[in-house]
């Protein structure tokens, strides 16, 4: 058995088994040939290209170009295959071994390491990494012990990040999603006992690429709607077992760093997708990160979760830590004790057939993705749910209070204030016997209809700047039962607007001020809506949905029942009014026949009587009979003229009908033609949308915690502090037992930095620490790598 002399190769060695290591060394030796062949036309003072192509077809020379270097510069051995599975756990026997060697010997090299290590047949033998890391904590306990103060200097390319790990130190917002992947790990472990995931190997090449077999395979096929990679994530769960993702194998350290690159992504990406974070920028992220993972990991971790079902899990685990936060900063006392409750549409360009919906920004019915949001007074996003298409508030109103309720844990009913959905007469009903507080505006086209009730003494009262407030009660009838319901109305008078804004609610009647209610409703355009546009700044508008299934699309199903029950009436018509067409026909004809004979017999009567009259007969029996017989010609011609008219006014009325009942057949057989195609429409899978919905919202949370706690002395959106606060740039400097992060001064924006020193007094006062140092922050002037000699206070 060939025994390798490079390093990498013996622990490759010692981690596969005899069987690999000898393919792999005999893959090696066929190569090794054809790369000889080639050698000797070079040495012989061939061009490399000629060469090539003499030797391997065109198709191979890619193969030949990307193996020539490292053969030319390290042999063989450069050829066989060093790729090595997962890393093994490292035993603490491996463990103190390395360090007892390292310690006995501070110039041991990783090569002697694993010479030491194969001499007392330690199999598999760690990687150079775990080697390196074990002489690590070796040498730092030698430099502790000697007392030396050691000093690292870290570039901060996007410092103003700093700002939000601090914000992540104080709340834990990713922490919170990074514990509830950990769950997940746990309970897939946990279901997974007994069970080995099956790898994906099926049509893959020795070295497991994916071959055109492979690619041919997940096509969709003609008995399918959706190809097999665009199904749901749901779908794709089936059968697999649950431990089969790669994050339920990570440490929590990896977690973390992956999901803080998740919720920092957006700051850095100047455009949609994951090839976003391919900019240069987005290298800035280390530091904060920890590793700047590149898309494809990325997009692997976010699948594996969405299959896993974490979206509406790290969604909620959102909702309660935030909350909780609000809480324990800034309290919800009071008129605080609200839900606002709202949809927000994020379009999808698609020319296929997708689930549709109102975007309200665009004015437009198009395909959408819906999410719809409960904010608590303190602006907190408790509860959201993601759906593909329209997905209307009225009808899941109660689960979603009931829901952001479940999270408070605790018995107070907030205050629910919703958009002119919620003015319904079952919503308002429900909600007055179940004693819960609504706030919601009267539906425009309503208000005519509506009743009010004015007590004794009720007038309109100045409220707020320029508007006044009156309070009335409503009565509201259900159409269908007749039911009637009392309720209160605010109305409110602005002075901007020609018609008074009528807000219909519960809870006057539970002894609550219409004052404070007015502020309840107007409080949530800068608590909610205003979080909806500052969501932009983080891509929280932007989609992140696949095909995931075909499903009946309703709304064309009934058209197409309503279309063909009109066709088969209108072709019943059509076929009754075709059987009169001959009888009306045939009395056109009779008709026709009798005026001619009454116009021939008139124009005989008058040539009689005009002929006698010619010849002076003005007397007599003779003119006096053919006088009368021209009058009785001249009223039978008038009444068969008229019968001659009113038959052909049918037979007209009946084809003018027949060629509308065919109009009509024909636009309603080009209608059921145009939408027929759009009988099964195509659902979005939103799994994946849910987990960058969290993340988002952390990072927006993060945000909002940074400009409330550290920097109250310069307000500012999100989009102003992550191009004017998170791209300042700065360095950390990290010593055994302090930290101290610098921000360059920004001579373009003193404002900022004026704030930013304010920012840096109050993180300071809060003594925070990480990894165990106590953490320092200060604003200076950018002065290279001078800032080694920085003292800390």
């Amino acid at each position: 058995m060939y025994e390798p002399s490079a390093l990498e190769l013996k622990i490759v060695k010692s981690r596969i088994s005899t069987k690999s290591w000898r393919a792999r060394v005999q893959a090696a030796r066929r190569d090794e040939k054809i790369l000889k062949r080639i050698a000797r036309r070079v040495k012989a003072g061939e061009a490399l290209n000629r060469a090539i192509a003499k030797v391997v077809k065109q198709s191979r020379r890619s193969w030949v170009m990307r193996r020539w270097r490292k053969y030319r510069d390290r042999g063989f051995e450069a050829l066989i295959d060093a790729r090595t599975p997962r890393e093994p756990k490292l035993s603490s026997a491996c463990g103190g071994v390395i360090q007892a060697a390292r310690e006995a010997n501070s110039s041991l090299t990783v090569a002697g390491m694993v010479d030491i290590l194969r001499a007392q047949r330690f199999n598999p033998l760690p990687s150079e990494s775990i080697i390196k890391r074990e002489f690590a904590k070796v040498d730092r306990r030698v430099r502790r012990a000697k007392g030396k103060r050691l000093e690292q200097i870290i570039e901060l390319p996007l410092a103003g990040g700093e700002l939000l790990l601090a914000a992540e130190m104080e709340t834990g917002g990713i922490m919170a999603l990074t514990n509830e992947v950990q769950t997940l790990r746990e309970e897939a472990l946990r279901a997974s006992t007994g069970r080995t995931p099956v790898r994906d190997v099926a049509h893959r090449d020795g070295n497991g690429h994916f071959t055109a077999t492979y690619n041919r395979k997940r096509r969709r096929k003609p008995d399918e709607e959706i190809a097999s990679y665009l199904r749901s994530a749901a779908e794709k769960a089936e059968g697999r077992v649950p431990s089969w993702p790669r994050f339920v194998h990570e440490t929590t350290r990896t977690l973390e760093a992956k999901l803080r690159m998740l919720v920092f992504a957006p700051l850095v990406s100047g455009t949609k997708g994951w090839n976003a974070l391919r900019a240069p920028e987005a290298a800035g992220l280390e530091p904060l990160t920890g590793f700047a993972y590149m898309p494809s990991t990325l997009a692997k971790l976010t699948s594996a979760l969405a299959v896993a079902g974490a979206g509406p899990r790290l969604l909620e685990r959102v909702g309660q830590n935030w909350h909780r936060v609000a809480q324990e900063r800034w309290g919800e006392a009071g008129a605080m004790a609200a839900l606002y409750v709202d949809n927000h549409a994020k379009e999808v360009w698609s020319s296929l057939f997708m689930q549709s919906g109102k975007v309200s920004h665009l004015n437009r019915v198009m395909p959408c993705i819906t999410t719809t949001y409960v904010h608590t007074g303190a602006g907190t996003p408790l509860a959201a749910s993601v759906q593909s298409g329209g997905a209307p508030l009225a009808p899941r109103l109660a689960t979603l209070v009931e829901q952001a309720e479940a999270l408070f844990e605790g018995e107070v009913r907030r205050a629910v204030v919703i958009d002119a959905e919620g003015s319904t007469f079952d919503i308002l009903e429900s909600f007055s016997k179940q004693g819960r507080v609504i706030v919601t505006p009267l539906r425009p086209s309503r208000a005519p209809e509506l009743e009010l009730r004015y007590s004794q003494g009720s007038y309109f009262r100045p409220y707020r700047e320029k508007d006044e407030l009156r309070i009335a009660t409503a009565s509201l009838t259900h159409k269908s039962t007749g039911r009637s319901l009392d309720i209160g109305a605010l109305l409110v008078r602005r002075e901007h607007r020609e018609s008074d804004t009528v807000l219909l609610t519960t809870g006057l009647a539970f002894g609550m001020e219409g004052r404070d209610l007015a502020d309840l409703y107007f409080s949530r355009w800068p608590i909610q809506e205003n979080a909806f546009k500052e969501g932009a700044a983080v891509g929280l508008d932007e989609h992140r949905g696949n095909c995931g299934r075909m499903v009946n699309n309703v709304a064309v199903v009934t058209e197409l029942e309503r279309i063909q029950l009109r066709i088969a009436a209108d072709e019943k018509k059509r076929r009754s009014e075709s059987r009169k067409t001959k009888p009306l026909e045939r009395a056109l004809e009779k008709k026709r026949r009798n005026h001619q004979r009454a116009v021939r017999t008139l124009a005989t009567r008058r040539r009689r009587l005009d002929g006698l009259i010619a010849r002076g007969r003005q007397e007599g029996k003779q003119l006096g009979r053919a006088a009368i017989e021209h009058q009785q010609a001249l009223t039978r011609a008038e009444v068969a003229h008229r019968g001659f008219d009113v038959a052909q006014q049918k037979l007209k009325t009946h084809h003018d009908r027949l060629r509308g009942l065919e109009t009509t057949l024909a636009k309603l057989a080009k209608r059921r033609k145009q939408i027929e195609p759009q009988r099964r429409i195509r659902q979005l899978d939103v799994a994946q949308d849910s987990i960058f919905t969290a993340t988002k919202l952390t990072a927006l949370q993060l945000i909002a915690f940074a400009l409330r706690e550290y920097l109250p002395s310069f307000p500012m959106t999100t989009q102003t502090f992550i191009s004017r606060v998170f791209s300042i740039r700065g360095h950390r400097v990290l010593r055994p037992e302090q930290e101290l992060v610098v921000f360059h001064e920004n001579a373009r924006d003193p404002e900022m930095s004026a704030a930013l020193r304010d920012a840096c007094d109050r993180l300071n006062s809060r003594s925070l620490r990480r990894d165990g140092r106590l953490v320092q922050y200060a604003v200076e002037a950018h002065r290279g790598r001078q800032n080694a000699d920085i003292q800390f206070t």
